[in-house]
C-alpha cells in the first residue's frame, strides 16, 4: 500500500522539531502559539475531531488557516468543503482536486494523499505563484470568518 509506505518514509525522518521545549508540551503556552510558524508552511492539512457521520462540527482547526490566511486541506465528514461553501467560504477547488470531500471521511485519505504528493512535486516558484493567486480567496475566507453571525449557522443546520 502506498499509504502506507509515505507513512514509514515520514516516520523514518522523526522526530522533526520546530523549537527544542524542555517542558512538557501540553498546555505549554510556546506550543499552543503555533501561530508563529506559518510563515514557514504553504498549505495546513486540517484533520477535523468528527470525520464521519452526518455532521458538521466546526471548530478551531479550520478557523485557524482562515485567520492566518493560509490555505488548506480538510479530513472531515462527507461533504465538509461544500457545507463551508453553503456558509459563504471560498476552497481550493481551482488549484487542486477537492473531490476526496465527497467520499466518507475514511476515504478521503487517498484524495488528501494524492494532493499533497502534488504539491510536493511542484517548484518553489509555482508555489509563490500559486499562493500569490490565491490571495483573494485566503482574504475573502478571513473577512467571512469575521462577519459571519450564530444566526447563519443555525440557519445552515436547518437546511
Amino acid at each position: 500500500w502506498p499509504e502506507i509506505q509515505c507513512s514509514v518514509d515520514f516516520l523514518k525522518q522523526t522526530p522533526i522539531t520546530i523549537d527544542s521545549i524542555n517542558e512538557y508540551p501540553i498546555l505549554n503556552p510556546a506550543t499552543l502559539n503555533i501561530t508563529k510558524v506559518y510563515d514557514q508552511f504553504f498549505v495546513e492539512v486540517v484533520n477535523l475531531t468528527y470525520f464521519s457521520g452526518n455532521t458538521f462540527y466546526i471548530d478551531e482547526k479550520i478557523w485557524r488557516p482562515m485567520l492566518m490566511r493560509t490555505p488548506f486541506l480538510v479530513q472531515g465528514p462527507q461533504n465538509y468543503l461544500i457545507n463551508l461553501r453553503r456558509l459563504g467560504f471560498k476552497t481550493f477547488e481551482q488549484w487542486w482536486d477537492e473531490g476526496y470531500s465527497e467520499d466518507p471521511g475514511k476515504s478521503q485519505i487517498t484524495g488528501l494523499i494524492n494532493n499533497l504528493d502534488w504539491l510536493a512535486q511542484q517548484s518553489v516558484g509555482d508555489l509563490e505563484s500559486m499562493y500569490t493567486d490565491m490571495q483573494a480567496v485566503l482574504e475573502h475566507n478571513y473577512q467571512r470568518l469575521m462577519e459571519i453571525t450564530e444566526n447563519q449557522f443555525l440557519e445552515l443546520c436547518r437546511n
